[in-house]
């Protein structure tokens, strides 16, 4: 377990990015021992400690079809990364997998997933830690959270209390000038007896017409996502914004220290907020 002492150090990182936002593509550095220059890596999350890194590959892919698999990779003593190994009990049971989220102990899995004779569009599934190298089977979160359409790419927040996702949009289901798959971002909050609540819509300050990849950060206030704005970089961009005191958000505003021309998605810090961790040009990048 992690100490919750660990919550300050990520509120300061993400007021330091605002900061930065002069600061050169150069800083970005592929993750090696992780990023591949065949297969594509994606939705990156790490632990609270960050020593544990769970992604999304089509690393296992066959010659007759692409495969997304979920993988875990561990930080080494000399600061790399380990061969990411494949988490067969989910792999296993999951016709399609996608977009991880790590709980804050590092014990819960949340992720995108279709099971033959469970579900027939993508729902959100979890899936317990039993030890350092094996999981549960997936467990589907049920209703409200999922429903007949596609629900994806979670983000459980620290205390475990709040689940952000994202359901597609169908008032705008395609940026015409990218083509990219536009969608919104939901929330659901646990109540006192386990069960989650009915979803609700975060506001226009983050749902801008095409956003995804949520992540909400340690503080349980401050909101990373992705972006395709009129004014971005490239497709998607990487954008954040921070909820109020009253529970209102403040306009999201883009990292342009990390965006680039590329689609720039799914950002993830650990606790100690000493590293961001994103997907671009098809592999894991890390900016310190």
């Amino acid at each position: 377990m992690v100490k919750s002492s660990s919550h300050k150090g990520l509120i300061i990182i993400c007021i330091s990015f605002s900061l930065y936002a002069q600061a050169q593509q150069t800083d970005r550095k592929r993750v090696e021992g992780i990023s591949t220059d065949i297969f594509t890596e994606f939705a990156p999350t790490i632990s609270a400690d960050g020593n544990t890194m769970i992604l999304e590959s089509n690393r296992n892919e066959t010659k007759t079809a692409e495969r997304w698999e979920l993988f875990e990779s561990k930080k080494k003593a000399d600061g790399t990364w380990s061969d990411p190994l494949s988490i067969t009990a989910i792999n296993d049971k999951c016709n399609f997998v996608a977009g991880p989220t790590l709980s804050y102990d590092g014990n819960s899995i949340y992720f995108t997933a279709v099971i033959d004779g469970v579900n027939e569009s993508e729902d959100i599934f979890y899936s317990e830690r039993l030890s350092d190298t094996e999981w549960s089977e997936p467990v589907s979160l049920g209703t409200p959270v999922n429903t007949d359409d596609y629900e994806g790419f979670p983000s459980i927040s620290a205390d475990g209390k709040s689940l952000y996702f994202i359901r597609i949009n169908y008032d705008n289901p395609v940026d015409r000038k990218s083509k990219e798959t536009c969608f919104e971002i939901y929330v659901s909050r646990k109540q006192t007896d386990g069960k989650w609540s009915e979803t609700e819509k975060l506001p226009e300050q983050i749902n801008t017409g095409c956003v995804r990849d949520p992540r909400i950060m340690a503080d349980n206030h401050t909101l990373i996502f992705s972006a395709i704005t009129p004014t971005g970089k490239g497709f998607y961009d990487l954008y954040q914004s921070r909820k109020n005191p009253d529970g209102t958000w403040v306009d999201a505003r883009p990292l342009d220290f990390i965006n680039s021309t590329e689609n720039d998605q799914s950002p993830t810090i650990s606790a100690a907020g000493d590293v961001i961790f994103f997907m671009s040009n098809n592999d894991i990048y890390a900016i310190s």
